[in-house]
């Protein structure tokens, strides 16, 4: 391999490392802003009595259990319903968040590692 592509690559590999690590480190202040806007989204719920516009999303995010509205042919209608979400389906949302830029910081590493393991 050239010398040339061997440290570009390298270089490839280090800003994508340090852009994962921001990725990675950015959830503290999106987590301070979400309970902002849960604060604001309970505060509308308050404004129309039964309506339920956060609540759901929110049991989503913290892994409760959760409905979600189904339409199914029943005799030829539609007829509404609800589905019951797994626990895999609901850790999978909250597990994603640190597991998909660990996964890339991981791929970046093993990127910038490869053309100075392999002559």
């Amino acid at each position: 391999m050239l010398p040339g592509l061997r440290f570009l690559i390298t270089v490839v590999a280090v800003f994508g490392v340090l852009i994962c690590a921001y990725w990675l480190s950015i959830r503290h202040r999106l987590s301070r802003e979400i309970l902002h806007w849960q604060g604001l989204l309970r505060q509308l719920e308050g404004e129309f009595s039964g309506a339920e516009f956060h609540r759901s999303a929110l049991r989503l995010a913290t892994g409760r259990p959760v409905r979600i509205p189904t339409i199914t042919p029943h005799f030829d209608e539609w007829s509404p319903g609800s589905v019951r979400l797994g626990w895999f389906s609901r850790m999978l949302g909250g597990l994603s968040v640190v597991l998909l830029p660990t996964a890339f910081v991981i791929a970046w590493i093993s990127l910038g590692i490869l053309p100075w393991a392999v002559r």
